[in-house]
């Protein structure tokens, strides 16, 4: 059964983005395998490029293919991270989740965003962020005010919070790597009753935004920093 939405369903939209080779598996195929590698510095990485079958070409010396999925220990072996088909990562553990984000930011330019549930962060895939916005509902995720339709396993899940990257320092008008404008929008529209987390690589600083009792919006610094974050705080 398919239970992902088509990467490429943007450049198909006369298909339905369920429907796997659309509908004809007879007449097509879908070989590409979008998938997961270690890298030379032991970080795990997505590429929509990568396939089991051309892994050895496509990978350069030292680098490691893991497969279209992959799971894993957390790095305090008391959880699972689960690396998932689409390029998301279902983390056991929120410290591997922000070195994770952290690590892919700072090589890629790419905002990510993640949903975080007690001691797990989903973090979803980036293909569809940038520097500036990360957008998890065009990669199928779509949110509601405390839970978001997974399309890995077609269900919906209940969240506390989100996180989310900012690339660098003074990127935004209140500099600082604060929560912005926009992040603010986001969380009007999308779950105006919980908290917004931003990781600020250029300060490398954490910041928490909400939105209080009165109908405020409100940023403040958590005081945590990615050198020595453990856990996300509560409200």
């Amino acid at each position: 059964m398919w239970y992902g939405v088509d990467p490429m369903t943007e450049k198909h939209p006369d298909y339905n983005p369920f429907a796997y080779t659309a509908n004809n598996p007879i007449r097509f195929i879908d070989p590409d395998g979008r998938d997961w590698y270690e890298d030379e510095n032991c970080n795990r990485r997505f590429d929509e490029k990568l396939t089991k079958d051309n892994q050895k070409d496509f990978l350069k010396d030292g680098q490691r293919y893991l497969g279209a999925t992959h799971s894993e220990k957390t790095s305090d072996g008391r959880g699972t991270n689960n690396y998932r088909k689409d390029g998301s990562v279902l983390f056991g553990s929120q410290q591997d989740a922000v070195r994770h984000m952290t690590s892919i930011t700072e090589n890629t330019g790419k905002e990510q965003f993640g949903f975080i549930s007690s001691d797990k962060v989903l973090v979803t895939p980036d293909k569809v962020n940038d520097g500036g916005d990360s957008r998890p509902w065009k990669a199928g995720y779509k949110i509601g005010d405390g839970e978001f339709k997974d399309p890995i396993t077609r269900l919906d899940q209940k969240f506390d919070a989100t996180v989310h990257t900012h690339p660098r320092d003074n990127y935004y008008p209140n500099s600082g790597n604060a929560p912005s404008g926009d992040d603010m929008k986001t969380l009007r529209d999308h779950y105006p009753s919980k908290l917004g987390f931003t990781i600020g690589l250029g300060n490398r600083k954490i910041y928490k935004y909400y939105i209080d009792g009165n109908g405020n919006d409100r940023a403040q610094n958590t005081g945590i920093t990615i050198d020595n974050f453990k856990k996300f705080p509560k409200r």
